[in-house]
């Protein structure tokens, strides 16, 4: 099954050009491309973004940091390390 099929059977909603502003105790609110903000109810969110190593700081309770913001490496290792994070949610 393809990616964006197994997204849509299991209710996942993939935003691109989003920015997250905010962390709230039942979701966030982020920004969309157009400047428009939307809050989106969530106990659980994945945020996957940029493809080249960088540094992160992470201020949240629970958060998995993954793949290149961990080292540079390769697709395995960022495989590897998102299948082992999802798996712990």
């Amino acid at each position: 099954m393809k990616i964006k099929a197994e997204f849509a059977a299991r209710n996942v909603r993939v935003m691109t050009k989003t920015k997250v502003t905010q962390f709230c105790d039942d979701g966030i609110i982020v920004q969309k491309e157009d400047g428009t903000e939307e809050k989106i109810e969530a106990d659980t969110m994945i945020n996957a973004l940029g493809f080249r190593p960088a540094p992160v700081s992470v201020e949240m309770p629970n958060a998995c940091v993954i793949g290149d913001a961990t080292g540079a490496a390769n697709i395995l290792k960022a495989v590897a390390e998102g299948y082992k994070a999802a798996n712990s949610i």
